[in-house]
């Protein structure tokens, strides 16, 4: 795989530039405006190339007038550039060769560097790489040695490396990594080294090919999606040949996944191929064969759009042709007519004079006649509007008194409603924090702990819960926030209290697995048309003789924090949630618990996710990394200054916003 970076070097003339070569001319007005059509096109040549072009001919005929040749040469170079974003080749190319043509007359080795460089990307983008690969090399031989193009390199190392001519290339391509370190351009360092790292793949030399990537990842924060999709393919062809098939699996995907995004259907069947070829190695059939009718399909669909966009320009160049002959035609008739329809102006003129004088004095006449019927007719309308008008006024005024009664009667029967819907939820509430173990976790027999609880409404989809033997401890996050998330909740801490409390269940897994039962038992009564459930983190201490602790605990799609010896870890849970439908893919499944051996004095943290989803005004989240980041910095401190802490972070991260979600996290110190 040897992909060509198309980058023209378009030539950008000063006025200095002008100013030196034609101090002896008079025409100084004629020179600025050729400046600013040269600069006008190349401002447009990519946004809006038909403007672009439109200058660039301007400016290409004002340069004619002055018969200087590197002036002509600039503007020609402004139209290719024109040309080249409108994608139309041939024309590009006829541009370039006039900037030649006039470069060479007026011997301005950087204009004739520039102009050679650009008809060889015009013969690379037809996919000529012989004539491309005769004039960039052209164009490198003129380059001022203190101003030499890294891409240049690039495109011909590339060209020689399609060839497989590799030392040739190498020439070039490290001489173009020179060149782009230098000149700081990492992006074209990068592809360098892509090119560097295929040279090195195609011939054999795969862990050289690797390491080329690593250094290149290493030294560089590499963000350019199409430069990492080039590694990718090439890692995953070199880790196939090495036959570390699960690294070249993973780096294959990545490729694919990039390629989907930035809309590179090229490189994306490359990496369909090269998946079909992997997959066919390792024995995954079906696999292979879906990346094979992938690939055909993104090739089939790049040759049916090259295809068409050859037929477009084929006839874009007939109808070309076509105006330009009916043109010229027509110019030859206007020719034609013009001597008659000269003469026939000066009879017309005389007649017309007469008639206008004649129709002058008639109209006159008429007009102060119409004007003073017009003016008695509107002082009567007049009258007759202003009657209506008033008549109008005095029934939308009965109309707005009648509808303004009838919204002050329905505003006071929502209100009405209004009141006892929330005298309802408040009572909800007070029924909620009645079941909450607050006092609890004060009266917890070794561990003290912070509580941050903060609904997003007035009742709440998060709880948290604490046995009756201060032993085991939960926090739980139920689908949705509000009137639903509080039914649901407290479905969740009256099965605890009866599973822990009552039948004396200790186990965390056995625990959950009951409470998934009893779940899918309750809503399989109503038909279980609601779709919902709760996520869960449930823990239990064992005190040991010595100062260590035994945690034991099970999770639901919630994962465990804990801090020891200086750092905090996240052990994650099952990734399933406790579900009110039995899914085919969890019907038959059981949750399972974790031990934990801890020291007195490490710390646990328990934790719903309405922290790290809280918004900001431009609704970026919080995310989990802020919430570690937190707790690491702050974990040495008692456990309150960290709960203010975590308080004052999320404050100055929503600045106002209202939440998205209810919050819940349980800190304990063992």
């Amino acid at each position: 795989m040897f992909t060509s970076w198309l980058t023209c070097t378009f030539l950008l003339v000063n006025t200095n530039s002008f100013a030196q070569e034609l101090e002896n001319s008079s025409s100084k007005s004629i020179e600025d405006s050729i400046t600013e059509y040269n600069a006008l096109s190349y401002q447009y040549w990519s946004s809006n190339p038909d403007s672009g072009v439109i200058f660039a001919k301007k400016a290409v005929e004002m340069a004619h007038k002055l018969k200087n040749d590197s002036t002509i040469a600039a503007a020609y170079m402004a139209l290719g550039a024109s040309y080249y974003g409108k994608g139309e080749n041939t024309l590009m190319r006829q541009a370039y060769f006039d900037a030649l043509n006039h470069a060479q007359a007026s011997e301005s080795r950087h204009i004739i560097g520039k102009s050679y460089a650009n008809i060889g990307l015009s013969y690379l983008t037809s996919k000529d790489s012989v004539k491309a690969l005769e004039y960039i090399k052209k164009g490198i031989s003129y380059e001022d040695p203190e101003y030499q193009s890294e891409v240049l390199r690039l495109n011909v190392g590339t060209i020689y490396a399609s060839q497989r001519e590799f030392d040739s290339a190498l020439v070039y391509i490290k001489d173009g990594i020179q060149l782009a370190e230098a000149h700081k351009n990492d992006r074209i360092y990068a592809m360098l080294q892509s090119s560097l790292s295929e040279i090195a793949y195609n011939k054999g030399q795969y862990q050289k090919c690797l390491s080329i990537i690593r250094n290149t990842e290493n030294q560089y924060n590499i963000k350019d999606k199409f430069i990492t999709t080039l590694f990718l393919l090439t890692k995953g062809r070199a880790y196939t040949k090495l036959k570390n098939y699960d690294k070249a699996e993973e780096a294959l995907q990545m490729a694919k996944k990039l390629s989907i995004e930035g809309g590179y259907t090229n490189l994306e069947a490359e990496a369909c191929g090269e998946q079909y070829l992997l997959y066919k190695i390792i024995g995954k059939h079906e696999q292979s064969l879906q990346a094979l009718e992938r690939q055909n399909e993104l090739e089939k669909n790049a040759f049916e759009t090259e295809h068409a966009k050859q037929v477009a320009e084929m006839a874009a160049k007939y109808e070309q042709a076509v105006m330009s002959r009916e043109n010229k035609l027509q110019e030859q008739e206007l020719a034609l007519q013009a001597n008659e329809i000269e003469q026939q102006k000066i009879i017309q003129v005389i007649f017309l004079f007469i008639i206008a004088a004649a129709i002058y004095i008639a109209i006159y006449l008429y007009r102060h006649n119409l004007q003073k019927k017009r003016l008695n007719l509107a002082l009567k309308e007049q009258k007759n509007e202003v009657l209506a008008q008033a008549e109008e006024l005095q029934q939308l005024n009965e109309e707005i008194s009648a509808q303004k009664e009838y919204v002050e009667k329905n505003n006071q029967k929502l209100s009405h409603s209004y009141q006892k819907i929330t005298d309802s939820i408040q009572a909800a509430k007070a029924m909620q924090e009645a079941m909450l173990p607050t006092t609890a976790l004060t009266q917890l027999k070794k561990p003290s702990c912070f509580v941050l609880f903060e609904p997003k409404d007035i009742v709440s989809g998060d709880v948290y819960w604490v046995s009756k033997d201060k032993s085991m401890i939960a926090v739980i996050d139920c689908t949705g926030h509000g009137v639903p998330g509080a039914f649901m909740s407290m479905l969740a801490l009256s099965s605890l209290d009866d599973l822990v409390n009552s039948l004396n269940i200790k186990e965390p897994a056995e625990v959950l697995n009951r409470l998934q039962q009893r779940v899918h038992t309750a809503f399989e009564k109503t038909g279980n048309t609601y779709d919902g459930g709760m996520d869960i983190i449930l823990c239990k201490f064992d005190y040991l003789n010595n100062p260590q602790v035994k945690v034991t605990f099970a999770g639901a799609k919630r994962p465990l924090y804990y801090f020891n010896d200086g750092q905090l870890y996240r052990h994650k849970n099952c990734k399933s949630s406790i579900n009110t439908k039995a899914k085919n893919k969890f019907k038959h499944f059981e949750f399972r618990q974790h031990e934990l051996t801890l020291q007195e004095g490490d710390l646990l943290y328990l934790t719903t996710d309405g922290y790290m989803d809280a918004a900001s005004p431009d609704r970026k989240k919080l995310s989990t990394r802020v919430f570690e980041s937190i707790v690491t910095v702050n974990a040495n401190k008692p456990l309150q200054e960290q709960q203010q802490e975590l308080v004052r972070v999320l404050e100055a991260h929503r600045k106002g916003m209202e939440l998205r979600d209810d919050i819940t996290i349980v800190g304990v110190k063992l």
